[in-house]
């Protein structure tokens, strides 16, 4: 079940495996929810690490309606800003259960998977 509450997600690994890509890609993380930005530091290469830094704080009032956007992004803007991968997922996907989980997620572009991603989420009612 889907619960209301205060929610922090940061990124901690991302990997970057869409075709075409350069090997001096800078990874950062951008999250949207509810009209608020939130961008992570960015790092460089296909395999990235953000560690403990940095989070991004969201009062879930809908869990089932809210909807968090996800971008990784090329710091460097080599791809006109558009994002290398992306996804959508309702707030309530890290709302079932309070305390800390990791999710893996899946960042598309084009139909294909660009990057996967690891988030933490801590969830308090």
């Amino acid at each position: 079940m889907m619960h209301k509450g205060h929610l922090k997600l940061r990124p901690i690994r991302a990997h970057v495996k869409r075709e075409g890509i350069v090997d001096h890609v800078k990874p950062f993380l951008l999250i949207e929810f509810n009209g608020e930005h939130w961008k992570s530091d960015h790092k460089q290469g296909h395999h990235v690490e953000w560690g403990h830094d940095g989070h991004m704080d969201l009062h879930v009032k809908h869990p089932h309606e809210e909807d968090i956007v996800l971008k990784l992004k090329d710091h460097e803007g080599l791809l006109d800003n558009e994002p290398i991968g992306h996804c959508t997922v309702k707030a309530g996907t890290f709302t079932h259960h309070e305390g800390q989980h990791e999710h893996e997620i899946e960042l598309m572009h084009m139909g294909h998977v660009a990057a996967t991603m690891v988030i933490h989420a801590h969830f308090d009612k």
